[in-house]
């Protein structure tokens, strides 16, 4: 890497994230930084805390509360145009070759994730461990899918939605913007936008101030 790397979180994902650029390149030819505005000074994180950006830089927001990391996104893009969001996906995942996750968007995906061949993967989205991207999904900005989750083919899941660890989403369905799909939920309907759906099969509800952090 040829200028500084920042990662964004101080939580346990944030050093999962540090192991595995540790453990895919190396350690080797970059520095790397942690950075995290909303975090006490004590707080653990995976690298050494700095407290003003580089001039040049990459980074990563390993945080897993959707409108968190696009918060922190947002604040990166305003405070420096010479910050590069780089993608970290881990050398086990299978990913499609008719895929598509843009260059430098911010992605960050876990081990043994499988995005599925001509899939779509936004921004900034955050595929956790073992979890399955079927078919011509469309995972739009910001979105969490937990580990172990299923989405089944021609799924399309709207901006900053969390789906849960080990939920399912059967083929062909919709999930609106800003929603939450609780751990193990099975999704047998469109689910709209900014709603909570638990259960199997899931039943949906307006999300309460309560369900604002799914983590």
């Amino acid at each position: 890497m040829k200028y500084p790397f920042v990662l964004v979180g101080s939580g346990r994902l944030a050093f999962q994230v540090a192991e595995l650029i540790m453990e895919d390149s190396g350690g080797i030819g970059y520095k790397a930084f942690s950075y995290c505005r909303h975090a006490s000074e004590s707080s653990l994180v995976p690298f050494q805390r700095i407290f003003s950006m580089p001039s040049q830089f990459a980074y990563a927001v390993a945080i897993g509360n959707p409108s968190q990391r696009e918060i922190e996104a947002n604040f990166f893009a305003k405070i420096s145009a010479c910050a590069t969001p780089l993608n970290i996906i881990s050398s086990t995942c299978y990913i499609a070759k008719s895929s598509k996750i843009k260059k430098n968007s911010g992605v960050i995906a876990l081990p043994r994730a499988i995005i599925g061949s001509h899939a779509h993967i936004g921004k900034f989205a955050l595929i956790g461990s073992g979890a399955i991207i079927e078919h011509d999904c469309n995972i739009e900005e910001f979105c969490t899918i937990g580990p172990g989750a299923v989405i089944c083919g021609s799924v399309n899941v709207g901006n900053s939605s969390f789906v849960g660890a080990n939920a399912t989403v059967i083929q062909s369905l919709s999930i609106g913007g800003n929603s939450i799909i609780g751990a193990g939920a099975v999704v047998i309907r469109d689910v709209g936008s900014k709603l909570l759906a638990i259960g199997n099969p899931s039943k949906t509800k307006k999300r309460e101030k309560s369900d604002c952090n799914p983590l």
